[in-house]
């Protein structure tokens, strides 16, 4: 079975209901479905007030994934890895690359950022 670690941007095309959420929403059936808890705090904050139930429903099915030292480290790493290449990738998603890369999950995201992690599983949209 495949392991997707959505990113807060595939969470919140689901939720629009755009094309890329579609196409998400069927990359992941019938797979294990993950976040991380970074993902799970930014997709409530950046959902509109008329979906947050929707958004709430949705992210109850999900395995919110914690994020501790370990991922922090490992973020540490992989932008520094980048910075080397002349790369930058933001903070939080070098967290969610962390993460999935500890937990042996593709990420799946609307966002080229992660499209200059190297050795990071992605199914980007």
């Amino acid at each position: 079975m495949s392991r997707y670690l959505l990113d807060t941007s595939a969470i919140l095309h689901i939720l629009r209901g755009t094309p890329e959420g579609l196409r998400i929403a069927q990359l992941i059936q019938d797979s294990d479905v993950l976040t991380s808890v970074v993902c799970y705090c930014e997709s409530l904050n950046n959902s509109h007030l008329t979906w947050i139930e929707r958004a709430e429903l949705f992210l109850s099915k999900v395995t919110v994934l914690p994020v501790d030292l370990s991922e922090g480290q490992l973020a540490k790493k992989i932008q520094f890895e980048c910075r080397k290449k002349g790369k930058m990738v933001p903070t939080l998603d070098s967290l969610v690359a962390a993460t999935a890369m500890k937990n042996d999950a593709e990420v799946v995201a609307v966002d080229s950022d992660f499209e200059r992690i190297d050795g990071l599983k992605k199914h980007l949209f």
